[in-house]
């Protein structure tokens, strides 16, 4: 009797293991059909490029990405909440200026459906920076679209999610500081997650 039983529930877990691998497929399948059409962006070679959801995983960890100043982007890709990146910054008058528009960007190496882009802010100090933050994502650097903004000022160690209404097809995703002014406008963040 017990054999039995033990039977059905490995049916039961194995089942419910398949029901599950199948309903992410129907996903993967539904988020393509959403896709928007990018027949008027930038070609893109297919050969390094899948479409579509791109699972769980931070997408844009250890990928290639580049800033508007300073050398030092991929402490915002490289897994370690300790270091962080920044843009160029420098001294008058006793204050801290850096650039006006400082932005970020990372190239998550394919064409994915992207939904949520985590951002973490530097623990030791200096968190209020992250303000008038725009968060824009694209299959190419010269064709984004906003996701998402945050108003800010954020605080030491602050995790800020920005999610897009919709899921939208992108490649890069880019983070900018909309701000003219140069006093203490220096984009500095610890790490950078993006999720399909």
């Amino acid at each position: 009797m017990k054999v039995r039983e033990l039977d059905r529930k490995v049916d039961s877990c194995t089942l419910k293991a398949k029901i599950a691998k199948l309903e992410e497929c129907i996903e993967i399948i539904e988020n393509k059909d959403k896709a928007p059409d990018t027949s008027t962006s930038a070609p893109v070679e297919k050969s390094n490029v899948t479409s579509g959801s791109c699972g769980k995983k931070n997408l844009a960890l250890n990928k290639k990405c580049g800033q508007s100043s300073h050398d030092g982007c991929g402490a915002g890709v490289d897994g370690n909440f300790n270091s962080y990146m920044h843009t160029t910054y420098f001294y008058q008058n006793n204050d801290m200026h850096g650039e006006s528009n400082p932005y970020w960007w990372v190239d998550i190496g394919s064409s994915c459906m992207v939904k949520l882009i985590k951002i973490y802010n530097r623990r030791d100090c200096c968190g209020q920076r992250l303000r008038n933050l725009e968060v824009s994502i694209g299959m190419s650097l010269s064709s984004m679209q906003v996701c998402g903004y945050y108003k800010g000022p954020g605080s030491n160690g602050e995790m800020i999610p920005i999610s897009c209404r919709e899921p939208i097809e992108a490649r890069y995703v880019k983070v900018m500081i909309k701000d003219e002014n140069t006093l203490d406008t220096i984009l500095n963040f610890a790490e950078i997650q993006v999720f399909s």
